[in-house]
């Protein structure tokens, strides 16, 4: 354990020691030094019999070593690519005594290999012209047939060659498309779902008004927003009666303020038309959020045991 926290600190102390930033300077006028020495020795380095080049790389790999940024990887990676080229030079320049092929040797081998006798006592006056018999050509294609022999595929083992191909038959399946509406039914049918969904809004949104103007007394005394909407019964249809609300707060129908407490509340107002009240009326949209522990606070906050909005009869549970 304490070997691992005195390897752990020496890798931290390391680390420390390379971002400082005067040893990353001198890092990088090190890989500057080697380039200059580089080029200026480009031809010693480029000799085949030269070690320089060995030199230069291993001084590059202990440089890498100290690495730690970006920055100084550029100036190792260009000085690399650098000497990458003067090996490529030097490998260039190598020659070697390998026998290159003879094509003229080649062919006089080959004859004197099917005749059976020496090239020179097959050549006659035109020593550039030489018939082979045909059992000399037919030695040679005896001898070369096992170079370009191939294995065998296994094409044979699929089965019999003549394959009875068995069509599959296509179910058609007709039974669910006889209940399902076609065209227009179906069109109608949704909308008629839309059209109801946005009337029972308009009900509910009607009905938390005349709730509203009953609590108000007319609009005569605000009452307290969170006393209002929230049902100490329901989360959700605390929710919904924000949503209701705030129908009302878009038409203008109703308003919110805050009292001298800072607490908000709710009153009636007198519904505004856009093109009467265009340049007084400033409209501010908001986004309010209620969680489940937002209404439990509430709830016991301002000790809220009945519903201003009566519960809803498919909320109420036996």
């Amino acid at each position: 354990m304490a070997s691992n926290k005195e390897n752990m600190c020496s890798k931290l102390d390391s680390k420390q020691k390379y971002d400082d930033p005067k040893v990353r300077r001198q890092i990088r006028a090190e890989y500057r030094n080697l380039a200059f020495e580089l080029n200026e020795n480009a031809e010693e380095s480029s000799n085949t019999d030269s070690t320089n080049l060995q030199e230069y790389i291993e001084k590059v790999e202990g440089l890498f070593t100290k690495v730690r940024h970006p920055r100084e990887a550029v100036h190792d990676s260009s000085l690399l690519v650098t000497l990458t080229k003067k090996g490529r030079q030097q490998a260039q320049q190598l020659k070697t005594d390998l026998v290159s092929f003879d094509n003229h040797t080649f062919i006089e081998k080959i004859i004197s290999f099917v005749s059976g006798r020496n090239i020179s006592d097959i050549l006659g006056e035109d020593n550039d012209v030489c018939d082979l018999s045909n059992a000399a050509w037919k030695q040679l294609g005896n001898e070369c047939r096992p170079l370009f022999k191939k294995t065998p595929r296994f094409d044979f083992l699929l089965g019999p060659l003549v394959l009875k191909v068995i069509a599959k038959e296509r179910i058609q399946r007709t039974a669910n498309r006889e209940k399902l509406p076609q065209g227009d039914a179906l069109k109608l049918k949704i909308i008629d779902s839309v059209d109801e969904k946005e009337e029972a809004t308009t009900k509910e949104v009607e009905r938390v008004y005349k709730i509203l103007k009953k609590s108000t007394n007319n609009g005569m005394q605000a009452v307290c927003l969170f006393q209002f909407i929230i049902n100490p019964t329901s989360f959700g249809q605390s929710v919904e009666n924000l949503f209701h609300l705030s129908f009302l707060i878009k038409d203008g129908r109703a308003t919110i303020e805050l009292d001298e407490q800072k607490c908000p509340t709710i009153n009636l107002h007198k519904e505004y038309n856009e093109t009467e009240y265009a340049d007084i009326v400033y409209k501010k949209q908001v986004v309010m959020t209620l969680t489940m522990a937002d209404w439990k606070e509430i709830i016991e906050v301002y000790k809220i045991n009945e519903p201003t909005i009566p519960t809803r009869e498919w909320f109420i549970t036996t």
